[in-house]
């Protein structure tokens, strides 16, 4: 069951017995997408930045729980730069790289496929409709049609010959929110890693807090992790107007927009601190 969390009387209308049982554990961790859950959804990737306060409450986190983790299609050193803390885990490309003792390390699973990436880049450039953006990412690629005029036009325009491309470089295509992904044909995803870092860690507890639809990965490991009794791991889906269905349907409970992120990570703090004591 799924239970959505009003911004006005958030804490009253969370069902905390969901989440209460989190705060007894000894090792907790909590997990974050970026896009639309810590910073707002906008036009153009490259201006996207995190919430302010919800910065400062991933500090506080941080020194309140096991590992604090952002987990994100964006590049690891992009997200670092975005976000600019300090201790926490940084896994980018869906889990394809991540930022390990200051440097980003690339899977050895995906290093066979930068070429083909690379080379299928030079052929959707000759693609692209106008405002289309097209976004390298080593690892991985996005193209991005929010700025065009028509969004449904240009997504039904373009998917076929993007399957085209990817399946003549032997990747995969996948969508999100008004963008599709070109990536390596392997079993790594938000769900993959999110259920790696649960093991290393040696976690008891997890929340997992995404918006789109590769985030619905992470949202199933943690019910069958907790299903099966290996972590008490929860998903919250963060909801607006262009909100994927499969994100209110597949979230244990849900927050409205970055403000609701802000406030249940609030939240969090509040009582991870007072349970500290």
């Amino acid at each position: 069951m799924c239970y959505s969390l009003g911004m006005n009387n958030f804490q009253e209308k969370m069902d905390l017995e969901r989440l209460n049982p989190i705060l007894g554990q000894k090792k907790i961790g909590i997990f974050c997408d970026f896009d639309g859950t810590l910073s707002p959804i906008v036009a153009d990737p490259s201006a996207a930045e995190i919430n302010p306060v919800a910065r400062e409450l991933l500090v506080t986190l941080r020194d309140l729980v096991t590992v604090v983790g952002i987990i994100s299609g964006r590049k690891a050193d992009d997200l670092s730069q975005r976000i600019m803390v300090d201790g926490l885990t940084y896994i980018g490309n869906h889990g394809l790289e991540r930022i390990q003792d200051g440097q980003r390390i690339i899977s050895k699973e995906a290093k066979p496929y930068l070429t083909p990436i690379e080379k299928a880049a030079e052929e959707i450039e000759a693609i692209l409709l106008p405002a289309m953006q097209l976004e390298r990412k080593e690892a991985t690629l996005s193209i991005h049609y929010r700025q065009t005029s028509d969004p449904q036009k240009a997504r039904e325009q373009t998917r076929q010959r993007l399957e085209s491309v990817a399946h003549q470089y032997g990747l995969k295509l996948f969508e999100g929110r008004m963008i599709f992904e070109l990536r390596p044909p392997i079993e790594i995803d938000k769900g993959s890693i999110l259920m790696e870092l649960i093991e290393v860690n040696h976690l008891d507890a997890a929340v997992f807090i995404g918006d789109d639809i590769t985030d619905t990965a992470a949202f199933r490991a943690a019910s069958k992790l907790r299903n099966r009794g290996i972590c008490l791991a929860y998903s919250v889906g963060v909801l607006d107007s262009g909100t994927p269905p499969e994100v209110r349907e597949l979230a244990d409970l849900t927050v409205p927009g970055v403000y609701g992120v802000v406030s249940l990570l609030s939240w969090l703090a509040n009582r991870l601190s007072a349970s500290s004591t």
